[in-house]
């Protein structure tokens, strides 16, 4: 039946979009550790980079739901 094989598609676009966000989400946690890393190094530019694209892939995430 197709609504039966509609509703599949559903649930796995759902759980590709869970794994996506979370793929960025972990993606915008390492990028946040890197930018403390680098700020305790006092490379303040690569710093604000890091913390800004930590940002970037955490709004990414968020924007999968």
């Amino acid at each position: 039946n197709w609504s039966t094989k509609l509703a599949g598609k559903k649930d796995l676009e759902d759980l590709e979009k869970k794994e996506l966000a979370k793929h960025r989400f972990e993606r915008a946690k390492t990028t946040l550790n890197e930018a403390i890393d680098e700020l305790s190094r006092k490379n303040f530019r690569l710093a604000v980079n890091r913390a800004y694209y930590s940002v970037f892939y955490a709004m990414r995430a968020f924007q999968d739901f």
